[in-house]
């Protein structure tokens, strides 16, 4: 069982990947817990990316800003 700093970090981990492969966010957004499925993740943390396909417009908008912004 991971700590809840554990579990943040491996979340802000997937995340910062998202931002930085785009592939790898679409994939995390059509089927997470297929994507995913590398890091063993808990079924809360899982839920926080289900709660993000339900919201994948927004989610993709959000990546490709931050994603956009570090290029800049």
């Amino acid at each position: 069982m991971r700590s809840i700093a554990e579990s943040t970090a491996l979340i802000d981990r997937i995340i910062g990947r998202c931002v930085r492969e785009p592939e790898f966010a679409k994939r995390v957004l059509l089927d997470p817990t297929a994507t995913l499925a590398e890091y063993e993740l808990t079924k809360p943390e899982l839920d926080d990316f289900l709660a993000l396909q339900r919201y994948s417009g927004d989610a993709d908008e959000v990546w490709t800003r931050v994603r956009t912004g570090l290029r800049a």
